[in-house]
């Protein structure tokens, strides 16, 4: 009943690339092609907690932690906290941190090689994303990116070492 949207990153920024409408009276505003930031939205947690170290380090120093709301992320520190619950957890909140009365909980979607190219995300007005709703479809978003992930070849376990290695 919520909108779903897949995103992939470009930049500082995660882009809507797919985009499936909630058909509820009250829904949010979205279009593919928009950008939103990678710090206080969901999807854009998810490509930044799965990015080799590396990189995640390169993008962190390049992103402006700008407050959208008074629930958005203002600090590095901060951010590099949610981003480890994120990858311990399998899936990213965003608790109206982006845009007031608007949550939203995502996954990723992991390709081929293990890496994540892309996050997969429910998104809906507060009215209706009470925090143990969005604990229930975490799991569903989990299982549905898991899903599109072995579609796409990746095979859980295979590769996870080199890649903590790397990290």
């Amino acid at each position: 009943r919520e909108t779903i949207h897949l995103t992939v990153r470009h930049g500082l920024s995660a882009v809507y690339v797919e985009k499936l409408d909630s058909l509820e009276p009250l829904r949010i505003h979205s279009r593919i092609g928009a950008s939103v930031p990678l710090h206080c939205t969901a999807v854009g947690k998810i490509l930044l907690a799965h990015l080799p170290a590396g990189e995640q380090t390169a993008v962190l120093n390049e992103l402006v932690l700008r407050r959208f709301t008074e629930n958005t992320v203002s600090n590095l520190q901060e951010l590099q906290t949610q981003l480890a619950r994120v990858r311990r957890d399998g899936f990213a909140c965003d608790m109206e941190e982006h845009e007031p009365h608007i949550r939203c909980v995502a996954a990723p979607i992991w390709d081929h090689t293990g890496a994540v190219n892309a996050s997969l995300s429910i998104t809906g007005p507060a009215v209706r994303m009470a925090t143990a709703r969005i604990r229930q479809m975490a799991s569903l978003i989990i299982e549905a990116g898991k899903k599109i992930s072995w579609q796409l070849g990746y095979v859980e376990g295979a590769g996870q070492e080199e890649k903590k290695e790397k990290l």
